[in-house]
């Protein structure tokens, strides 16, 4: 797609929520840090990862990653940013970290999703987004939950994606 003569090439980079345990078990929400790096950035596409998928984040304090066994129990609530107040706020609740995960690999069982976890383009208050566990799982020690984040850059018009991509209003 060309946008004044610029191919618009949507941008990643893996970000990660910490699951810390609190007395043996996961806490109910897990909130992530600022992601200073995205800010104001529109977000169009997520996807995570799990130990089957990768043994160590690369982010942060190295922590082994979440067990394939914790995502069936655990679910991403995303709350988006900005002054519109038709789409600012909580956008998606309750999401099992399972649709959003489509590595296919030979170790494990291969996700049922064949594509990333798509959005209609936009920010996110990553302060207010956090990863929940409805019921208490065991949890033992701390782990990452790594995510790849694909995004526009500020430059790149999302009205523009949002057309070539067949987003509704």
């Amino acid at each position: 797609m060309i946008q004044d003569d610029i191919l618009i090439i949507p941008q990643q980079v893996m970000i990660e929520c910490v699951l810390t345990p609190n007395g043996g078990s996961t806490l109910a929400t897990n909130p992530f840090d600022e992601q200073n790096y995205l800010m104001n950035r529109p977000i169009i596409a997520l996807q995570v990862m799990c130990a089957t998928d990768l043994a160590f984040s690369p982010l942060g304090k190295k922590l082994p990653v979440i067990p394939a066994a914790l995502f069936p129990y655990a679910f991403m609530n995303i709350q988006r940013a900005g002054t519109d107040a038709a789409k600012a706020g909580q956008w998606y609740k309750n999401i099992p970290l399972c649709a959003m995960r489509n590595i296919l690999n030979y170790i494990s069982q291969p996700s049922g999703n064949f594509d990333m976890f798509r959005v209609e383009p936009m920010q996110i208050q990553w302060r207010d987004t956090n990863i929940s566990f409805p019921t208490p799982q065991a949890l033992d020690q701390p782990y990452s939950v790594p995510i790849l984040i694909t995004f526009l850059l500020q430059s790149q018009d999302a009205e523009l994606y949002k057309q070539s991509h067949k987003f509704r209003q």
